[in-house]
C-alpha cells in the first residue's frame, strides 16, 4: 500500500502564501480522485491517504525518521512477535527524480535497515545522479523509458495554474470530482 503523504498547512502555506488549500481539504481531494480511479477502472486501488502529517500541529514531518519510525514500529510488531512474519518487512519511500535530485536524505534514507528506496522517472529531470548508483544500493530506479512519450506531467503546481487560468481543461489533468469539490469549496488562487 502507497501512502501519499499530504503536507502540513505550515510547510505549503510557506511556497504558496494565499494559494494554499487547507490540509484536511487536500486529503479530502485525494481521497475523491483515489474513488474515481477505481469507479473508472473498476479495480480497488492500493492507494490509501495519510492525513497523519497535515493533521500533526508541533511542526514540520520529515520523511527519512518517519519512514525509520514506520519501518521499526511494523518490524518490531509483526517480526519480534514471530506471530506475522518469518523475514523482515521492508518498508519503501516512493519518490519522483526532481525530489531525489534536491535532497541526499534520499541516499542516507537508503542505507537505513529494512529500508528500500523507489525514484520515479520526472519529466525535465536530469538522470545523472541517479544512472551513477551502484546497483546493489537500496535504491531502484523506474525510468520509464517506454511510458515517456505518453507522460502526462500532472503536479499540485500544473493544476494550480489550470484552475487559475485555464478551468475548463482541468479535467485533462485530475477527475470529475475533484473539480467539483473545487467548485463547491470556491477555492479560487
Amino acid at each position: 500500500m502507497i501512502l501519499p503523504l499530504v503536507f502540513s498547512d505550515d510547510y505549503v502555506r510557506g511556497k504558496l502564501g494565499k494559494a494554499t488549500i487547507p490540509g484536511r481539504d487536500r486529503c479530502d481531494l485525494c481521497e475523491l480522485a483515489i474513488k474515481d480511479h477505481e469507479s473508472e477502472t473498476h479495480t480497488r486501488s492500493w492507494l490509501n491517504v495519510s492525513r497523519a502529517e497535515c493533521e500533526y500541529r508541533y511542526g514540520f514531518v520529515d520523511f527519512s525518521p518517519t519512514t525509520k519510525a514506520l519501518s521499526q514500529y511494523l518490524n518490531s510488531l509483526l517480526l519480534v512477535s514471530r506471530r506475522y512474519l518469518k523475514k523482515p518487512l521492508y518498508v519503501i519511500y516512493v519518490c519522483g527524480l526532481d525530489h531525489f535530485n534536491k535532497c541526499s536524505d534520499v541516499r542516507r534514507l537508503a542505507q537505513e535497515k529494512y529500508i528500500k528506496c523507489a525514484v520515479i522517472y520526472r519529466q525535465n529531470n536530469d538522470e545523472q545522479n541517479i544512472s551513477k548508483l551502484d546497483p546493489s544500493s537500496n535504491i531502484i530506479y523506474v525510468p520509464l523509458n517506454n511510458e515517456r512519450s505518453d507522460i502526462l506531467d500532472i503536479s499540485s503546481t500544473e493544476i494550480r495554474r489550470c484552475w487559475k487560468n485555464q478551468p475548463d481543461q482541468l479535467i485533462h489533468l485530475t477527475y470529475p470530482s475533484v473539480i467539483k469539490r473545487l467548485k463547491k469549496m470556491k477555492f479560487y488562487f
